[in-house]
């Protein structure tokens, strides 16, 4: 229905604008977050956005927003944090490409860990340099972009246990 209201109203006040339902969104992301009952989570969900970075760039304004992304920002990098350490724990069950290979060999190198002091250790100073971002059903590591969306087989994918629920490896069984 709105796919003939809005073109049909720019007609009407003589405007040549393609306007579409979904260019409201940064507008209604906008109004959400900064109602007195506004909340950025549930927005994520209501978008169906992986990130929570990508609902705060629909509802950043410069005007007064910076703080609100800031805070963000900060969150979104203890996230990654968090899941990359989670990654060099020995118990954490990964799966994927060579990255997952390589992070497995590390995380059970006794004179590595040694040399680091401890296992955290070690995986705060790799996990800073693994850049990441979800492809739904795993996480991909290239620091370009996900060109395969199958972190599985990818060399720079990494499946864990966040995405087992997802995961086409474990539909039956798993490989973890």
């Amino acid at each position: 229905m709105t796919n003939t209201r809005l073109p049909n109203l720019c007609e009407q006040i003589g405007n040549n604008w393609n306007l579409s339902a979904h260019q409201f969104r940064r507008t209604f992301a906008n109004y959400a977050v900064h109602s007195e009952l506004g909340d950025l989570r549930a927005l994520k969900d209501h978008f169906k956005h992986w990130s929570i970075t990508m609902t705060t760039l629909y509802a950043f304004n410069d005007a007064f927003d910076a703080e609100l992304f800031e805070e963000m920002l900060r969150e979104k990098y203890l996230v990654e944090e968090e899941i990359k350490q989670d990654w060099f724990e020995l118990d954490m069950p990964i799966t994927g490409g060579d990255i997952a290979q390589n992070i497995m060999k590390v995380r059970e190198d006794k004179e590595l860990i040694k040399s680091f002091g401890s296992l955290s250790a070690m995986a705060k100073a790799y996990s800073s340099s693994i850049p990441i971002r979800s492809t739904g059903i795993g996480w991909c590591t290239n620091d370009d972009e996900c060109k395969c969306g199958k972190p599985d087989s990818c060399e720079s994918g990494i499946v864990d246990k966040r995405h087992l629920p997802y995961c086409p490896l474990c539909q039956d069984s798993c490989r973890f």
